[in-house]
């Protein structure tokens, strides 16, 4: 997402035209508005609660919002008939295309926005409505400028509040854990050994509760012995089938990636494991996560393309992690790291 983001500033300061310029009297002015939101998990997600906001914020209007399949029952929780969902295969079902965009043409809405949407499903949408603003990334941020500050700025919002991103996490008895290791970034990941390290010491802290497992598509990592497996997979039904394992859920433990966006969005008691990526980053003002992260990268975002194995992730396994305590402030941008590992 953030090369893509990268791509755009790069467009427009080569002379390309720029989306349309939007201001809050235009917001405040349209009747009906329209987000169109084809994208990665994380995006969407983190998406989503901006767009949530949005919605709280501006009473009075209707609203709607277009998505895949996968993304739907997220939306449809997060936003909880204050929005109409429509959620769409159109490879799989041209009809329902068809009838959505007979729908939306007819209702004849105002504005139209797809943050962190950039393909060509995105800006078909919201090109339905009478006025477009397209999501195209702005010349000034950089990869370590705060994900949910780039969609408030995009859609005219005041940022959320200032201030240190971690809070104590308080835990009474844990019977359920639920384990996201994986992005479809590999650095970013945890290892199988790193994950049996987790089940370990997760079960030494709270008395071995259940532990289910959540893998991505495809992922045959063994796992040990009483642990469940979740698969994700690209369906509404995979979704709801998360969905219901989060509201089971009395600890969430996962690396930067749009699950650990989601339980926090749910109000999950939440744990982040990062390495490569700061925290300053990637998660929101005020949340709730307790965010564990290798103190040689305080401050830094790293991006050092010769890394394969992320060094500042497995040693944060080398210690008590749950009882790690760290503070990161939203306030202070990381500086990006390309050249010297901080760790090795």
């Amino acid at each position: 997402m953030l090369k893509d983001i990268k791509k755009g500033a790069g467009a427009m300061a080569s002379g390309e035209s720029s989306s349309p310029s939007v201001t809050p009297e235009d917001i405040i002015r349209a009747e009906k508005i329209l987000f169109s939101v084809f994208s990665r998990y994380g995006d969407a997600v983190l998406s989503f609660k901006v767009i949530s906001e949005f919605i709280d914020s501006h009473p009075g209007k209707k609203f709607f919002i277009v998505t895949s399949n996968q993304l739907h029952p997220y939306a449809e929780r997060i936003f909880r008939g204050r929005a109409e969902i429509f959620g769409l295969n159109k490879k799989k079902n041209p009809v329902r295309l068809l009838k959505v965009k007979k729908r939306l043409k007819a209702e004849d809405i105002d504005m139209g926005f797809n943050p962190f949407s950039l393909g060509e499903d995105s800006e078909y949408f919201i090109g339905l409505t009478r006025n477009s603003y397209p999501f195209r990334g702005v010349k000034e941020y950089t990869v370590t400028t705060n994900l949910y500050k780039i969609v408030r700025d995009y859609l005219q919002m005041k940022s959320a509040g200032e201030g240190g991103l971690h809070k104590k996490l308080k835990l009474g008895e844990v019977t359920r854990v639920l384990i996201a290791p994986s992005s479809s970034n590999v650095l970013k990941s945890m290892a199988p050994e790193l994950v049996e390290k987790l089940v370990r010491e997760v079960r030494k802290s709270f008395g071995d509760p259940d532990i289910t497992v959540a893998l991505l598509e495809g992922d045959t990592m063994a796992l040990p012995e009483g642990v469940l497996r979740f698969t994700f997979g690209k369906s509404a039904k995979k979704s709801k089938e998360f969905l219901s394992l989060l509201d089971t859920t009395e600890l969430f433990i996962g690396v930067d990636a749009g699950p650990l966006h989601l339980a926090d969005l749910l109000g999950i008691p939440s744990v982040g494991v990062f390495s490569m990526t700061s925290p300053e980053t990637i998660l929101d003002y005020g949340n709730s996560v307790l965010a564990l992260r290798d103190k040689r990268l305080d401050g830094i975002y790293c991006i050092i393309d010769s890394c394969r194995e992320p060094l500042c992730m497995s040693e944060l396994f080398d210690k008590d992690l749950l009882a790690e305590e760290r503070e990161f402030d939203i306030s202070k941008e990381a500086r990006v790291e390309r050249k010297k590992c901080s760790v090795s």
